[in-house]
Formats: C-alpha cells, structure tokens, sequence
C-alpha cells in the first residue's frame, strides 16, 4: 500500500513484518538497488553469508557473500546485529557502496531501530530506511501516515550520521637506542645501529599487496608511547629493537637505551586495576625476547610471538618473518596458520642472508606463546582498500641522504643528540681536521633527531661552501626553508629572515662554517672532538658579521637550535 501510495519509493525499501519465531530483512546488492526477502532463523553468522550468497547468484554469476553493513555504512559482524525488519546491505568483499540519491522521499521520522526495540516491532510500526548518495538517513513511516505536503520535505533536515571512525589495526614500535651503559663497567657502551626507516619501507611495501583497508603506524619505543598506545586502546602491537633475557632496550629520548625488565614492561602496560590491556597480539621482535613476551602471555594476551630465549636472530630473519607473517594476518588467516607461513618464508631464504646460520635454524628461533586459541584469525574481515599509514608525518627536509657507510660514531651520536635535545645548549658544534667526518656525523644526528619528531618545524642542511659574506649565508637559509626575501638591503633580508624564524621549532645543520667565517676573518681553535656551547658565547663574536648572524638567529627564534660543522672551534 504504501508503495502504491509513494510512487516514487521503490518497493524494495518496504520492511516487511516480524514473525514470531524468525524475523525478517531485506537484502540489497552493494551499490545497487536489486534484492529480496530472508527469513532470519537463529543461525550461525556462516549459514546467513551462505543464504545471502544464494539469493544473488545466477547461473552467470556466482555470489559469495562475505561482507554485510547498514544502510548507513556500519558492518554488521555478529548475527545478533541483524535486527527485525532491516534492510542489510550484503558485499561480496568491496568496501561499502551508498545508493543513489532518492528524491522526493517524506521527511524523516524515525532515526533506526536498535535491536531491544526490535523486540516490540509487533506493537510499533516497523521502519523503512533509506540510503542517500554521500550522507546516509534511516526513514520510518507508520503504515496508515499521510502523505505530507510537498514542501515538508524541502523543510526538514534529514539526519546526518556521522562517519564512523577510523580503526588503527597495528602499531608498531620500534627503538634504536644508540648507546648502553648496562655493564659490570658503568661505561657507555655503543649498540648495533638499526635501520628503522628501511624497516618501516619494506612492511609497508609488502602489506600494500594485501589490498586491504588495513591501518599501521609507527612510534618510536619509549615507556610514554607504550603506555598511550595501551591506554588508547591498541590491539595488535609489534616491538622491534634490542633485547636480552633480562630486558628489552627502549629509548629514552636522548639517544641512550631505557632498559625495560619483564616486570617493568607488565606493570607499564597494565591498566590502573591491574586489568589487562586490551592488547589480542603482541609480536616482540628482538633477540633473547621470550622472557619478555611470556609477561604479555600473563597478562592475558592471548597470542603472542616471540624469539627464544637463548636465541639470537639476524635482522634478515626477522624481517622476512614480520613481513609474511602480517602480510598472512591481514589476508584473514589464522595466528597459527600465520605464524607457519612466517616461518616457511625465513626457512627458504637464500643462503647470502643467513651467511652465520642455517635458513630453517633461524625459522626455528621464532616461538608462539599465550593461552588463546591460534587457529581464530586477527582480523577476520577486513575490507578491500589500500593500506593507510597513521603515523605523525615527519617533519619538512631539505637533509641530502645518510652515508650507507657511516658506522661507529654512536658514541659521539648521543653526546650529540643529548646535547641537542636534552641539553640548555642552543647549539651544538662538532669540531675535527678536514675529512675526519664531521658532516657524516651532523647529518646522522638530524635523520636521527628527525624520525623522532624533535624539530616539528624542520631540519634543514645550509652549505657554507663558496660563501663569503653573512648576506649570502642570510639566502642560503632563506633557500634551505624554502623562503622567499624580497628586501631591497641586507638589514631587510636579515630582518625578514629572522621574522620567518622566530615562531618555528627547527634545527638547522650549518656545515662547514669555517669556511665562512675564514673569509670573513673569523675563527678560532679546539679540540678535534664534539663539544657545544651555550647561546650566550655566540654573541660574543665581535668583528664577525657571520656569527652575528647565527647569534640573532638563536637570540630571535628561541625554539630553533644549530648544529655546526667547522675544523675551528666557532665562538
């Protein structure tokens, strides 16, 4: 009756009742208006795929059901959110497809019906929903209503619902800590350099073949990232980094490693009752990593990976492991059946990548731990789309690439990066004979500094090769920020220079600035090693244009810092 009395509401869109003992949808094609009728019996979730499969396939064309969602654009995972006279929107793995907009509909009512108000659908009149092209409305129309006047519809708003929001399906943590001083000794101590911006490549890259909506990003591994990431509700979390039976080596934002003992891990991650963390997968990729994964495992993640104990693992092992490994999760295979293809992709590896160690020895390393069961899939149904990376973006660069063969100098490093970030120096000035590596060094230290987001604002690289005069050095930064000075003298260059500075937290690697300085008559001398200085000596430089400068640029912009390269000590 009522879709001979709107003749332009399609009859598809007409719920069709309850019955006592099943209740009943409509089932539309994604992004089409062709369907039919199911009598929802309680079921299973496989059974009502497998139905739904049959009503829309022809001798032509098979169907396989695998995806179900809302008019409004919500998937429905469970049985028990298929409510009584709905409309259920049946995929066979695309993501969600609005339907054409439909005009001249009545105003809207009745915002959906939940499923406890389903239960009284005998008593109430049962909804029509409606989906609209970019914003999705749920209808309802009592069956004896009247038609409104033409104009009702104009004047009423429909409801809006909002966007439901993006899910981080995993986070991954990562720590490159550059030096320890763990040690009968107490002295500091370098660490293996990890390259974690080749690591983060290569998964994405391999993940980006699932062809699924699939949500990663990347922290670096310090105790406040752990516990937000837990707090804000993290269930796949992966650790990569150093580690020892006795602890996992952290970050603690000045370069040196943060040692975190089983027990610490447990209690950080551990909610403010002591519950559990909602956490349902922990990988903790690091050599000697059992003890540490095994205090997930007691608090009650139910899947977690680990490498044994006695173990250690080479870096190629475990990122073929980590890359089959989530590459398999995210096609929607069991953590079992996961975990067995991580481990035939390590044992087939070629023999230049394991030249310490047998291939299926180092598949052997990798051990599966937790009271869950394996055979269930992480993430079950994911829908088709394209890997989104939800990491904090790094910040602007003009940095030329990091040496490949730069080894070594992690000591200097941290002094370095302690200095800079933890340090009340504004700038830092490393100090050596001509080709000893002063610039090797001062771009490793902005690349690290760098993927750590210590500098929102940029880090920049200014040549001081060929340069003779602070107005010059003034263009050359002005070209480094991609800034454009219009001053028609050098006091208005410097003025607009330092004007564009002052608001930004940057770090700006000078290099070679002795070659400015000696041309501008200005230098001095020092040890051949990294020392720093507090911004107050820089303005100190009488008689050097060039210093002054840099000296403004730390008194006017206080949130920037420099980092120099000279064979001279700089005042």
């Amino acid at each position: 009756l009522l879709a001979r009395r709107y003749a332009r509401l399609p009859t598809h869109y007409i719920a069709i009742g309850q019955c006592p003992m099943a209740q009943r949808v409509r089932l539309l094609r994604n992004g089409s208006r062709t369907g039919g009728k199911l009598l929802v019996v309680p079921d299973t979730w496989e059974q009502l795929l497998h139905r739904c499969s049959r009503k829309f396939s022809t001798d032509d064309e098979p169907f396989v059901a695998s995806r179900c969602f809302t008019v409004d654009g919500f998937e429905i995972e469970e049985l028990e959110e298929v409510a009584a006279d709905s409309i259920v929107v049946v995929s066979s793995g695309e993501d969600f497809l609005p339907l054409p907009l439909l005009e001249g509909l009545p105003p809207p009512l009745h915002t959906g019906v939940s499923s406890s108000a389903a239960s009284t659908a005998s008593a109430a009149p049962a909804p029509t929903e409606l989906s609209r092209d970019s914003s999705v409305a749920s209808v309802s129309l009592p069956p004896h209503a009247s038609p409104l006047p033409p104009g009702a519809a104009a004047a009423a708003e429909p409801a809006v619902p909002s966007p439901p929001e993006p899910r981080l399906h995993l986070t991954m943590l990562q720590a490159a800590p550059l030096v320890t001083s763990r040690g009968s000794d107490g002295a500091v101590h370098p660490l293996p350099q990890l390259n974690l911006l080749s690591e983060r490549e290569k998964l994405s890259e391999m993940l980006s073949h699932a062809s699924k909506a699939l949500d990663i990003a990347f922290e670096i591994a310090t105790t406040d990232n752990l516990r937000r990431v837990c707090t804000t509700g993290a269930t796949v979390l992966h650790y990569s980094g150093h580690g020892e039976e006795s602890y996992l080596s952290f970050e603690d934002g000045s370069g040196a490693s943060h040692e975190l003992t089983p027990q610490l891990l447990a209690s950080t991650c551990a909610a403010a009752d002591g519950a559990a963390p909602p956490l349902r997968l922990v990988f903790v990729c690091a050599c000697h990593s059992q003890p540490a994964a095994a205090a997930f495992a007691r608090m009650g993640v139910p899947h977690v990976v680990a490498v044994a104990s006695s173990a250690l693992l080479l870096d190629a092992a475990a990122v073929s492991f980590t890359k089959h490994f989530y590459l398999a999760l995210a096609t929607g295979v069991s953590v079992q059946a996961a975990f067995d293809i991580g481990r035939k992709a390590v044992s087939s590896m070629p023999a230049r990548l394991t030249p310490t160690s047998s291939a299926r020895h180092e598949s052997s390393k990798f051990v599966l731990l937790g009271s869950g069961d394996h055979q269930t899939p992480i993430w079950p149904r994911l829908l088709a789309g394209a890997l989104r990376d939800a990491s904090q973006p790094l910040c602007a660069t003009n940095l030329p690439a990091p040496s490949e063969t730069f080894v070594g100098r992690q000591v200097l490093m941290s002094r370095a990066v302690a200095a800079l970030l933890h340090g009340r120096k504004r700038y830092v000035c490393l100090v050596g004979a001509g080709g000893i590596g002063k610039t090797a060094l001062a771009l490793a230290v902005a690349h690290y500094v760098r993927l750590r987001h210590a500098f929102p604002d940029g880090v920049h690289h200014v040549d001081c090769s060929g340069l003779s005069s602070s107005l010059q050095l003034a263009y050359a930064l002005a070209a480094a920020l991609s800034l454009q000075l219009v001053g028609p003298g050098e006091e208005q260059v410097r003025e607009e220079l330092i004007g564009a500075l002052a608001p930004r937290r940057l770090l700006i690697v000078v290099d070679r600035c002795d070659e400015l300085a000696e041309a501008r008559r200005a230098g001095g001398g020092g040890p051949a090693a990294a020392s720093s200085s507090p911004a107050g000596e820089a303005a100190a430089a009488a008689g050097s244009p060039v210093a002054e400068l840099l000296a403004l640029v730390l008194r006017r912009a206080p949130r920037s810092k420099l980092l120099l390269t000279s064979r001279k000590a700089v005042a």
